[in-house]
């Protein structure tokens, strides 16, 4: 399912939305409206998408504080139930790849056995290990408060979730007692929100948002299942092989693959939810708003 589904006009901008390509936006997207019609537009749209928004978030900053953390918070009230980090979970699965290492120095049997096979072979699934630690994604300057389409920076993509993740549970999450619809409509707009008269809607501010959340749900997509292929193809090669330790290999190979599999699964879930609803809620208030405008 797409982050963004629907055609805009001009293909430039089509291209921007879709495929997440660099190109300037075709025209400035910046309104002003009632604040009163802003306030209806939040009530007509809050349970078709900014309610399933908001849990998203809230789903997403579990994830980042208590569930997979990335780093235990100190002091007394530290999460008891978390065995170890995110941080931790994919260094072992690298260390785990050193481990088989060694172990295939010490196998015996196996007449005609590739080892130098299957030491490419494992160099690739270290490689693809070492992915899930150092992916980055581009992330426009000023992506919190006014993002610049021009200016990005690289970001590696657990940072920037961390730092998403405070962020949106900050102005929409559903445990934080200043969140509010309207704080997070106000955050994705750039429109400070006033207490009456009229309010500024940056559609262009949400349309970066946007690409970035896709290009971070995209990024963490295309890692999760990466190595499965090469350990698969390892461990049959080993077996074939008859080698010795060919068990012990694959044990050492397979140790917490499958955990951070469901790990970062759960993150690209939570993430995907942010992004789609995000990507809805756009559409329905450009279509009230922009377009009629």
């Amino acid at each position: 399912m797409p982050g963004i589904r629907r055609p805009v006009k001009g293909l430039s901008q089509w291209l921007v939305l879709t495929m997440g390509i660099s190109l300037p936006l075709v025209q400035s997207q910046v309104i002003t409206i009632p604040f009163q019609t802003f306030k209806e537009g939040i009530n007509s749209n809050n349970d078709t998408t900014i309610s399933p928004l908001r849990v998203g978030i809230n789903n997403l900053e579990k994830l980042t504080t208590s569930i997979y953390p990335l780093e235990l918070p100190a002091g007394s009230n530290s999460p008891t139930s978390v065995a170890k980090t995110l941080s931790t979970k994919l260094w072992a699965l690298e260390h785990g790849v050193d481990q088989v290492s060694d172990e295939l120095h010490d196998s015996t049997g196996g007449d005609g056995a590739d080892f130098d096979a299957l030491e490419n072979i494992l160099e690739r699934i270290r490689e693809k290990f070492m992915a899930y630690s150092t992916t980055t994604i581009l992330v426009p300057e000023g992506f919190y408060t006014f993002p610049d389409q021009h200016e990005a920076k690289t970001v590696d993509i657990w940072t920037f979730t961390n730092e998403l993740s405070t962020q949106l549970a900050l102005n929409g999450g559903l445990d934080s007692p200043e969140a509010s619809a309207g704080r997070l409509l106000s955050f994705f707009f750039s429109a400070p929100l006033p207490d009456s008269g009229t309010i500024q809607l940056d559609f262009d501010a949400f349309e970066i948002r946007l690409r970035t959340l896709k290009r971070l749900s995209d990024a963490l997509g295309d890692i999760i299942d990466a190595p499965t292929e090469d350990i698969e193809s390892f461990v049959t090669m080993v077996n074939d092989y008859q080698l010795d330790n060919a068990f012990e290999l694959e044990v050492y190979l397979n140790a917490g693959y499958e955990d951070v599999q469901a790990m970062l699964k759960a993150y690209l879930d939570a993430i995907n939810v942010i992004s789609w609803k995000s990507d809805d809620l756009y559409w329905s208030l450009r279509g009230s708003w922009l377009e009629e405008s």
